[in-house]
């Protein structure tokens, strides 16, 4: 572990050991992103570019909110996130915008689908982090990644223990109560196993009805669902917003069905700290469901 203090004493000594370069260029920190690319990246790092929700909330947890100069839009957590200037949305990001902003590194989310505006920015010799949480441990991983790249290694470190002693608490492998997870309204979109909600219902100990189809995020049918016979059903509900239909629909087979629970989607598909939240009370619901069924 290299903390925050370790690497400006190593730029300190080389001040003393290389008078002769300048001084900007003293204090580049090299940092692997989660796809291999390789970042040196000058320190102190001050300003920082999030383009997704999700490392926006990992920004803040890591105390580094106050040096977000821009972010995209749904980046509401925690209410402090709300004030930094939008840049974009997942989709559309405005280069003019991030570059005038000056940053020191943009975060990015490799899949989130604004990679023609990421390659732009990149042109332009600005580090481009790039993020991937894939399963619990990469999304562990990353998090302290990210804390290398921008200085806060011990905070990180200290929230990757925290997370990892939580999950081995309310882990279980035990995979008898079979999980159907709807994530629309709209359409019977679920996830499969290699999902990060996959992982999640597979470290509680529960077996994803769609665990071995194809692509990651599949669009199924209700005969599916209903031939799958799923033991629990969460579909996610944004709190204080009404129940969908689907949830008086599949409420209308008790003896294919045995219950249906709503679920924050900020909770569990974001890949931040509050995923943490997420993963507990898809364990307590399916722990309940599994305590029912006996």
């Amino acid at each position: 572990m290299v903390s925050r203090v370790m690497r400006r004493v190593r730029c300190r000594l080389s001040w003393f050991l290389l008078l002769a370069v300048p001084a900007g260029h003293l204090c580049a920190a090299e940092v692997v992103d989660d796809l291999g690319n390789v970042h040196h990246i000058q320190e102190p790092v001050d300003r920082i570019i999030s383009l997704a929700p999700h490392l926006t909330e990992i920004l803040f947890a890591l105390g580094a909110g106050d040096r977000i100069v821009g972010t995209v839009h749904y980046a509401d957590y925690p209410p402090a996130a709300k004030a930094i200037p939008r840049v974009g949305d997942a989709f559309n990001v405005s280069v003019e915008s991030v570059v005038a902003s000056k940053p020191d590194i943009v975060l990015a989310w490799s899949t989130g689908g604004s990679s023609r505006s990421i390659d732009q920015i990149r042109s332009m010799d600005i580090p481009v982090y790039m993020n991937e949480p894939g399963d619990i441990a990469q999304f562990l991983d990353g998090v302290e990644r990210i804390g290398a790249a921008i200085g806060e290694s011990e905070a990180a470190v200290t929230l990757t223990t925290r997370f990892r002693l939580r999950l081995k608490e309310i882990g279980s492998s035990d995979r008898h109560t079979r999980v159907f997870f709807q994530i629309s309204d709209q359409s019977l979109y679920t996830v499969n196993g290699e999902h990060l909600i996959g992982h999640a219902i597979r470290h509680c100990g529960g077996q994803n009805v769609f665990e071995d189809i194809q692509p990651t995020v599949p669009q199924v049918s209700k005969e599916a669902v209903l031939s799958a016979q799923p033991d629990l059903i969460l579909i996610t509900q944004l709190p204080g917003t009404k129940e969908s239909e689907w949830f008086e629909e599949w409420r209308r087979y008790p003896g294919v069905i045995d219950r249906v629970e709503g679920i924050d989607p900020n909770l569990i598909s974001r890949a931040g700290p509050r995923l943490l939240q997420g993963i507990e009370r898809v364990c307590g619901m399916m722990s309940e469901t599994g305590a029912a069924e006996h």
